[in-house]
């Protein structure tokens, strides 16, 4: 039988949880000031653009797609607002560092690096693969 190479992951610790948990507000303060400054900085823009008037085609399509691009920004950022809110919520049910697909312990240094992951790396990775098809 071949030798087990996996490590054995455990759950956080109390002080890694606290510390992880004041990760994850001060990512969600910065994310909701991120979402503001945008939304702010469009109503301004959208304000000065009717002002001007849009003159021709190429005017109204720039504009589209900056609306666009704008929108998916932010849809960006609410998404991750919503995976850091998922993420505290989980602390909250003593939930927090189990994969969402296997059940396992998600290994310290992801959680480090990415405190809201849900799932461990490998369950991340598959999921990703499907959402690509």
């Amino acid at each position: 039988m071949a030798p087990n190479n996996r490590i054995e992951v455990v759950p956080p610790t109390g002080r890694e949880l606290d510390r992880l948990r004041g990760e994850l507000l001060a990512k969600k303060s910065r994310v909701l000031n991120d979402i503001m400054d945008r939304l702010r900085t469009e109503a301004r823009e959208e304000y000065q653009g009717l002002v001007q008037t849009i003159r021709d085609e190429g005017d109204i399509a720039t504009a589209e797609l900056k609306e666009t691009t704008a929108l998916t920004l932010v849809k960006m950022k609410v998404d991750e607002l919503d995976a850091i809110n998922d993420a505290l919520g989980r602390m909250a049910r003593d939930e927090f560092g189990r994969c969402e697909d296997c059940g396992k312990w998600i290994q310290m240094r992801r959680l480090k690096a990415v405190p809201q992951a849900s799932r461990c790396l490998e369950c991340q990775e598959r999921w990703e693969q499907v959402q690509k098809v």
